[in-house]
């Protein structure tokens, strides 16, 4: 029996069963508004007006995803960080050469597939965003600077300064998301 439960919930939310054909399956009366295909993206009638968040709501989510990629990219730096913090300055600066360049690739990586999220979402709402336009500034936010500014803190013994700044990322987040909203063409 879950089995089948199972089958209807992807039947439903995959938006090729209505609620109301589920349930007539299960010889269970017909609801209000349960003949309506639903659409994955955030589970309302398909061609239903207003049926999308509205701009206030898609931007907090928007900034919720991104907090959380830029949280988890930002673990992954901390913990590389603390494996190589007991290397000499050269040493460090020859293993940051080498972690920055793919670290900022992961960041490109995990951050653009998440906006693809925020991109339909906001074209939904009539909004523009192509998610290309903010390969750049993905790029700089995890590029040189910072890499540089890992060495500068390594070599001034301020580590755990430098670290305890990374692990919040929810002003990068808000900056991102500010780009977004404020020019659609970022």
């Amino acid at each position: 029996m879950p089995e089948r439960f199972k089958a209807y919930d992807l039947a439903i939310k995959g938006g090729w069963m209505s609620v109301n054909e589920a349930r007539e399956r299960e010889a269970l009366p017909k609801i209000k508004g349960g003949d309506a295909y639903l659409r994955p993206l955030n589970m309302t009638a398909i061609g239903e007006e207003g049926a999308t968040a509205d701009p206030d709501e898609a931007d907090a989510a928007a900034e919720n995803l991104v907090t959380e990629t830029m949280s988890r990219l930002a673990v992954k730096e901390a913990n590389r960080i603390e494996r190589a913090r007991s290397r000499d300055a050269d040493g460090f600066k020859a293993w940051a050469s080498d972690f920055y360049p793919d670290h900022q690739s992961a960041a490109v990586r995990m951050l653009g597939s998440n906006l693809l999220v925020v991109q339909t979402l906001y074209r939904a709402q009539g909004r523009a965003l192509d998610v290309e336009d903010l390969e750049p500034l993905i790029r700089a936010a995890y590029g040189t600077d910072r890499m540089a500014a890992a060495i500068n803190a390594h070599a001034a013994g301020t580590l755990d300064e430098y670290l305890e700044q990374i692990k919040e990322p929810r002003e990068d987040a808000r900056e991102l998301v500010a780009a977004i909203r404020r020019d659609p063409d970022v």
